[in-house]
């Protein structure tokens, strides 16, 4: 059994029925949304144009402005209608004759001839930026994508294609241009939205292989967005929106991070914390459908849909995986009599502190718990840590420094606790020199390396720790000024340029400059 959308002219429901019924009933809503494209992308009446007069000769039937996209009721409609037909009649056979037709009648060279016309001029370099350019982009990457994969009657839909190209031209020509001269993003809920525009026009770009288009999109992105916090859901939506400027600046952006997914979750991680998402996401209430201004809220629910649901999808991807972790994890830690203290990958202390960030960020206190338990088991007795023994030759971690960083998460309830146990763990009066950075004869020599991912988790873990501290004071200052030096050493030491040692190092560099382990505690405490 499966969960399915079943619509009848007037209304959409959801239902359960037999998969068999579930194909049927998508048809019949691609046959119900390809009948609203063919029914208005040649029709000229009503129709709201955003035309700038410069002479008498501009005052012009819509048909005559813009000769392709004069139906729907205005330009961007038109655009995304014919975008409709050709996805539709690209992916349903059952479509395809009739939005051929109807694509066949409006993609002529001459008539597309007239809408570059249009476009060129001078008075026009702001019309449909961003929205229905960004749409436009879209129909030819889905008129692309279709020439290169159709088998019967292509030259056809090739020629359409090469059709598009004068304006294609244009339209990225003009998106170039104008992205750099905009000093912040418009995060409106409506067509003058940045991010959702940039997220269409980034897709297109990547597909046709315009690396200097793409490259340019990333840039300024992440110029908009890449400090972005905590973002204020509580405001959304506006009375009118059929966009979500916050969850289009989030799917917006892990196009963006596409090549590091690390990066991305940990942007998303402080830009919307899933432990309580706002009940402003929950589907709005539409009160008048007939009014075409509200209607707007609809299209918000669809477009949240998409752009949430991959997010969404790569979460739940994981909870297998995760659930044997953790089961994994809490099942071997009472059977470890002694604590692991290296400073490689078996070390105990590290990895129990990104397990207890982990474990109370997603609520699952019996596991937080059970980490705390034994944390205090091995370590809340110990005093004086011999500090002059680290580090060894190949360490990437301090046992030590790993040590007192997952104890200040345990006791964070009581700093005064922490605070008596770091003081005699590890007195302060005169800091070990063997902590200061250390030499790394050769940072080609994949073991060697090492020396720089030590440096890099001893800054992380000596910032938390000087965080725990009280301000102003001498102890406080020095960890500071400690995990500073050791963090320009170990930055500095990364080469990218050999694989076999550095190709982990970029992971240790972004938990430190992003300040996750700190953040993570202060964000998230049950």
């Amino acid at each position: 059994m499966v969960v399915n959308v079943i619509s009848s002219p007037s209304t959409t429901i959801m239902t359960t029925t037999d998969e068999n019924d579930n194909n049927i009933n998508l048809s019949s809503l691609r046959r119900r949304f390809a009948s609203l494209a063919l029914s208005c992308i040649h029709r000229e009446y009503p129709n709201k144009i955003a035309h700038v007069l410069t002479s008498d000769a501009d005052v012009q039937a819509p048909r005559h402005l813009t000769p392709v996209f004069f139906g729907c009721f205005d330009w961007h409609s038109a655009v995304h209608g014919h975008w409709l037909l050709t996805r539709l009649g690209r992916i349903d056979k059952n479509l395809t004759c009739e939005c051929r037709q109807a694509l066949r009648e409006s993609l002529t060279k001459e008539k597309l001839q007239g809408e570059v016309t249009y476009l060129s001029s001078e008075q026009r370099q702001a019309f449909e930026r961003p929205y229905g350019l960004a749409w436009l982009l879209q129909l030819v990457m889905e008129l692309d994508e279709w020439a290169q994969e159709e088998k019967e009657s292509s030259e056809e839909i090739v020629e359409w294609r090469e059709n598009m190209r004068s304006l294609e031209l244009i339209v990225v020509n003009r998106l170039s241009s104008w992205l750099p001269k905009l000093s912040y993003p418009v995060r409106s809920g409506e067509h003058s939205q940045t991010a959702f525009a940039l997220g269409l026009s980034l897709d297109y770009a990547r597909h046709v292989n315009n690396s200097i288009f793409a490259k340019l999109i990333e840039q300024h992105s992440l110029r908009f967005f890449s400090s972005d916090k905590l973002y204020p859901f509580t405001y959304e939506p506006s009375g009118e929106d059929f966009l979500s400027a916050g969850l289009a600046e989030a799917d917006l952006m892990r196009r963006v991070m596409c090549k590091n997914n690390h990066e991305f979750l940990q942007w998303f991680n402080d830009y919307l914390p899933l432990t309580n998402l706002p009940s402003s996401l929950e589907p709005p209430s539409i009160t008048d459908p007939t009014d075409p201004k509200l209607i707007h809220l609809a299209g918000l629910c669809l477009s949240r849909a998409w752009i949430s649901e991959e997010i969404v999808e790569w979460r739940e991807n994981m909870r297998s995986l995760e659930l044997i972790v953790v089961n994994r994890l809490s099942s071997w830690l009472p059977k470890l009599s002694y604590p692991v203290r290296s400073g490689e990958h078996s070390q105990t202390a590290f990895a129990l502190g990104l397990s207890l960030d982990y474990a109370r960020h997603v609520n699952n206190s019996i596991f937080a718990k059970l980490i705390e338990q034994h944390s205090l088991r091995f370590f809340s007795s110990d005093k004086l840590y011999p500090f002059t023994y680290e580090p060894s030759g190949e360490d990437f971690l301090s046992a030590g420094l790993a040590e007192a960083d997952l104890m200040r998460r345990v006791m964070y309830k009581n700093n005064h606790e922490f605070l008596q146990w770091f003081n005699d763990y590890l007195p302060l009066t005169n800091l070990p020199s063997s902590l200061e950075p250390p030499s790394i004869t050769d940072p080609t020599d994949p073991k060697l390396i090492h020396l720089a991912g030590l440096c890099l988790s001893r800054a992380w873990m000596l910032e938390g720790i000087a965080e725990a501290l009280p301000e102003n004071t001498e102890q406080r200052n020095q960890l500071y000024q400690l995990s500073q030096r050791n963090a320009q050493a170990g930055l500095t030491a990364i080469d990218e340029s050999h694989y076999e040692g550095g190709h982990w190092l970029g992971t240790f560099a972004v938990y430190l400059i992003t300040r996750r382990g700190i953040n993570s505690n202060e964000i998230n405490k049950p």
